[in-house]
């Protein structure tokens, strides 16, 4: 049997430990996070809680071009577009908390948007999951 010098006995030990260390890491990466809870009037997702009157602050649009791909201003009427990136950093008072399709949304208004509001045209509605998956909304402000 052949003895290692310290040195082929350290790159021996370093060729089977950090295989081992990168596939515990993409485990880890891979788990899936749980889907958003709906029950009642109140969906829960992430730690964050969507109820009738609760606010939720948006972030920054996760499209290219900073528009929002989760987050939708029109009605049921309508129909719904992709929110603009001007609406960062607005308030969304949520109205309505719903699943459809197996998705789970919320409904409400832009708070801190009177020109819009004035227009009738304030609904925004939140795929939750999306959303919140994608840093298109921050921390809810009053969380239940």
């Amino acid at each position: 049997m052949k003895h290692l010098n310290k040195y082929e006995a350290r790159l021996k030990l370093a060729a089977l430990v950090i295989p081992v260390a990168v596939l515990i890491g993409l485990a880890s990466e891979c788990q899936a996070q749980a889907r958003p809870e709906f029950k009642y009037d109140t969906a829960r997702y992430a730690g964050q809680a969507f109820y009738v009157g609760a606010t939720v602050d948006l972030w920054y649009g996760s499209a290219n071009d900073k528009t929002f791909a989760f987050v939708f201003m029109g009605s049921g009427m309508q129909g719904w577009e992709p929110l603009q990136a001007t609406f960062s950093k607005h308030r969304v008072m949520v109205d309505k908390v719903y699943k459809m399709q197996g998705k789970v949304f919320a409904r409400g208004i832009l708070v801190d948007a009177p020109d819009i509001r004035a227009l009738g045209g304030n609904k925004v509605l939140l795929d939750i999951e999306g959303a919140i998956d994608n840093k298109e909304l921050a921390l809810p402000t009053n969380p239940h």
